[in-house]
């Protein structure tokens, strides 16, 4: 996992091309979180799943 630090960020459509409610771009500050440094996919995540016996609340 790699922290993502604190920070801000536009929000929105840059280029003016999407939907109304994409509009306008503003500021978003996030905070500091961790996310995985890598994809997951759904095969490997259901092929885990099924060898460790993971109780898993989805289907």
């Amino acid at each position: 996992m790699v922290l993502i630090p604190t920070g801000p960020f536009g929000m929105g459509d840059h280029f003016n091309e999407g939907p109304v409610w994409e509009q306008p771009v503003h500021t978003v500050t996030l905070d500091q979180f961790y996310m995985d440094a890598t994809e997951v996919t759904v095969g490997r995540f259901r092929k885990f799943v099924n060898q460790s016996g993971y109780a898993y609340p989805g289907n």
